[in-house]
């Protein structure tokens, strides 16, 4: 890692907030947006035969296919957000600036960046995103243990 991940996890707060109103989110914060960065620039990824990238690196050491890769970076992604929100649920300041965040880096990353070529996948990206900023609504989504990647 290049550190900017943990720059952008700080940036996320505004500098009025106390630093240990959201401290103890920062590592699932630095989770959260180096896999969602990772999930969102798969499928362009692929489309151009990169293979060195952590979506196919992953089953390499986990003993799965790259499906099973995909579904758990998301499942961890989606559990580091759920956690960041148990964490900043006693802080409503940060909480929100987290929660504004997430969503505006989804939605950048899913909207406004051409460069995942998310937009041929019609409203796939739409699904990706309500999963990864609203997981709750997403029950049926498949998780880590229904596909065997450790």
């Amino acid at each position: 890692m290049s550190g900017a991940v943990e720059l952008y996890g700080l940036a996320a707060f505004p500098p009025h907030l106390q630093v240990d109103s959201f401290i103890q989110a920062l590592p699932s914060a630095m989770t959260f947006i180096v896999n969602g960065n990772d999930i969102l620039s798969f499928y362009e990824e692929e489309l151009a035969g990169e293979r060195v990238n952590y979506v196919s690196l992953w089953p390499k050491s986990r003993r799965c296919d790259k499906r099973q890769s995909l579904y758990a970076m998301i499942d961890e992604t989606v559990n580091a957000h759920e956690k960041i929100i148990r964490i900043l649920e006693r802080e409503p300041a940060a909480l929100e600036a987290y929660n504004k965040f997430a969503s505006e880096y989804v939605q950048f990353r899913t909207v406004l960046d051409s460069r995942f070529r998310l937009n041929e996948l019609s409203n796939s990206f739409f699904t990706i995103y309500g999963i990864l900023c609203n997981p709750s609504q997403f029950s049926w989504y498949p998780t880590i243990t229904r596909y065997g990647c450790y």
